[in-house]
């Protein structure tokens, strides 16, 4: 984590925080919040960074803030792949590859949910399970919906701010 955070700040990547090998705890998300309400989780890969992911993102969701999530190419952690990438390489990374928490699910276990009906059914439920522990009803009504459009008007959150787990640009 800590290496993670040194290298996206030299590469002029601020607003960073890192969990330092520890799962996301609340408490770690309410000091996040405090500087913004917009957060983007970065997880390596591998199938324990996805776990993490799903983990945590519930938390983020319960404490009412806008949320992108943002796996790294397989074999990569930030370090290595700002390194790969420069700055502006592994920003453009991550805005492109940025996704609500919808699509992260879905895209997470749609080969599964494909082949068998009752993990669809599953994974359904999963989703209605994570959007309710959005606190504000106004979010969670306009929340993505799978084919890319939103309850209302409004089909992104708010970019800006921390961003990067945070990162951000300074």
């Amino acid at each position: 984590g800590y290496t993670d955070v040194m290298s996206l700040h030299q590469a002029g990547i601020e607003n960073v925080v890192a969990s330092s090998g520890t799962s996301l705890t609340i408490e770690q998300i309410s000091l996040v919040k405090r500087y913004s309400q917009n957060l983007t989780l970065l997880f390596d890969g591998d199938p324990a960074g996805l776990r993490a992911g799903i983990r945590g993102l519930d938390l983020v969701l319960a404490q009412d803030m806008n949320v992108k999530l943002v796996i790294l190419p397989e074999g990569e952690d930030p370090d290595s792949f700002v390194k790969k990438l420069g700055g502006d390489g592994f920003e453009d990374y991550l805005n492109a590859n940025a996704q609500d928490f919808i699509h992260f699910k879905i895209n997470l276990f749609k080969e599964d949910s494909k082949k068998d009906p009752i993990k669809k059914v599953e994974l359904i439920k999963d989703l209605i399970k994570t959007v309710s522990k959005i606190p504000d009803p106004l979010k969670r009504q306009s929340s993505p919906r799978r084919d890319g459009g939103s309850g209302n008007s409004r089909s992104n959150y708010s970019r800006g701010g921390s961003r990067g787990g945070g990162y951000g640009r300074g």
